[in-house]
């Protein structure tokens, strides 16, 4: 897994969104938080969060699509 820093050499938290099949993004999943993930050389990788339904009394419209087993970028 690449680890990106920025100049004050901190680690960059990394974009990931939820996308359609042909990768094309619809959503952006930057509120998820207790990210884990574990990788599987010769079978499935697993990456696993937390997503908030609300975010300071403010809907999120990509709760409603998060899905098992989709296409996360």
């Amino acid at each position: 897994m690449i680890n990106l820093f920025d100049a004050f050499n901190q680690q960059e938290k990394p974009h990931i969104a939820l996308c359609n099949p042909n990768y094309d993004e619809l959503y952006s999943l930057s509120a998820l938080y207790n990210t884990d993930i574990t990788l599987r050389w010769n079978s499935q990788s697993e990456f696993s969060f937390t997503f908030p339904k609300t975010v300071n009394g403010t809907d999120l419209d990509a709760y409603d699509y998060i899905k098992e087993k989709e296409l996360y970028l």
